[in-house]
């Protein structure tokens, strides 16, 4: 190999690391590059929260106040939602948990379309390689797909569950995270 060619290869390595390291940045990883569960919440709430293109309120929001059922699946194993995802010091996402039962609260100032990849984001787990139901109806897009009220959404990696879960019930509420 030439020093031409040497340096080619080298700019493409040095290319394409930058380029991953901008997707890891992002949250964004290849299937593969998922690890398995347990996916706790993360520790940067407040960019996380603005990465799902959200902002942390000083309370809850009153105008428009919906639950929804995440239930999560990898490789046929149930994973848990953690409690307080998008909870933080200094305030509280529209889109979050207050516990471990996989109830996702929209409690928003204003009435708006929140998605599972807004969750997803906030929780700082990648949908790539996903697939979502809602009702028990496939997706065509996990991350595009709007969370509404009493639904159950089923996000899956790997295997899905046999039957895909489609009664929605408040859930008895799993311990809170500290």
């Amino acid at each position: 190999m030439g020093r031409l060619q040497r340096m080619f290869c080298a700019w493409g390595a040095v290319t394409l690391l930058a380029g991953l390291t901008a997707c890891n940045d992002l949250g964004l990883t290849p299937s593969s590059a998922i690890p398995s569960p347990p996916w706790p919440r993360p520790d940067d709430t407040a960019g996380r929260v603005q990465a799902a293109g959200l902002r942390l309120l000083p309370t809850e929001g009153t105008v428009f106040h919906i639950h929804a059922l995440l239930k999560v699946y990898f490789n046929g194993q149930s994973v848990s939602v953690p409690a307080n995802v998008g909870i933080a010091s200094n305030g509280i996402s529209p889109l979050h948990t207050h516990d471990a039962s996989g109830t996702v609260h929209v409690e928003s100032l204003e009435k708006a379309d929140f998605t599972v990849g807004q969750f997803f984001t906030e929780w700082g787990i990648p949908l790539t390689g996903a697939k979502a139901w809602s009702a028990g109806k496939p997706a065509a897009d996990a991350a595009s797909l709007v969370l509404t009220n009493e639904t159950v959404v089923v996000v899956v990696y790997g295997t899905p569950p046999n039957p895909i879960p489609t009664a929605f019930a408040y859930p008895t509420p799993g311990p809170t995270a500290k």
